[in-house]
C-alpha cells in the first residue's frame, strides 16, 4: 500500500509480461481459495466463521426518534389561548414597565442636570436615547390599553346578546 513502485518489485516501465502472468495466477487462486474456503458452522446456533483478513463495518447503532421542533403557538397539544388568563397571568409586567420607565424619567432628569454644568456629547446622546425610549414605551402603553379597552367592549356586547338569547 503507498509505496513506491519500484519496492514492489515491478520495474520503473511497467511490470513485464511475466509479472503479469503471476498476478494473475495470485488472483486467481485467491478467488478460488475464497470459494473453497467456506466452511460449515460446527452448530445450528454457533456464529459464522469471518476472516480476520478483511476489515468489517462496526454495526450501526439502532436509530432512535428524535424529537421535533415544536411552535406551542400553532400546536394543539398546547391548548387553546384564554386571553384574559393570560392578562391576569402576566399583569405583574405592568409594574415592571412603569417602574423601569419612571428609573428612566430620573435618569433623563440626572443628565439634564449634569449636561447644564457641562456640555458634553455622550450625554446628549443618552438624553436623546433615553427621550426615544420612553416615546417608543408610552406608544406601546397606548396600544395595550386601547386593545384592552376593545377586548372589554367586545365582551360586554357578547354579555349582552346572551343575556338576550337567555330572555326570550
Amino acid at each position: 500500500r503507498g509505496g513506491d513502485v519500484a519496492s514492489k518489485g515491478v520495474s520503473a516501465a511497467g511490470p513485464t509480461s511475466r509479472e503479469w502472468e503471476w498476478e494473475g495466477k495470485r488472483s486467481a487462486k485467491v478467488l478460488a481459495g475464497k470459494k473453497a474456503k467456506k466452511k460449515a458452522k460446527s452448530s445450528k446456533s454457533a456464529p459464522a466463521e469471518v476472516s480476520n483478513r478483511r476489515p468489517v463495518a462496526p454495526k450501526a447503532a439502532p436509530k432512535r426518534k428524535v424529537d421535533r421542533a415544536r411552535d406551542p403557538r400553532f400546536d394543539d397539544m398546547s391548548g387553546n389561548l384564554d386571553m384574559d388568563l393570560f392578562a391576569k397571568s402576566y399583569a405583574f409586567l405592568d409594574d415592571y414597565r412603569a417602574e423601569e420607565a419612571s428609573q428612566m424619567k430620573d435618569e433623563m432628569k440626572h443628565l439634564q442636570r449634569a449636561q447644564r454644568k457641562r456640555t458634553s456629547v455622550a450625554l446628549s446622546t443618552r438624553e436623546d436615547e433615553i427621550r426615544q425610549e420612553l416615546r417608543r414605551r408610552s406608544q406601546q402603553d397606548k396600544q395595550r390599553k386601547n386593545k384592552g379597552d376593545l377586548r372589554a367592549a367586545e365582551l360586554e356586547v357578547r354579555r349582552a346578546e346572551r343575556k338576550k338569547v337567555e330572555e326570550t
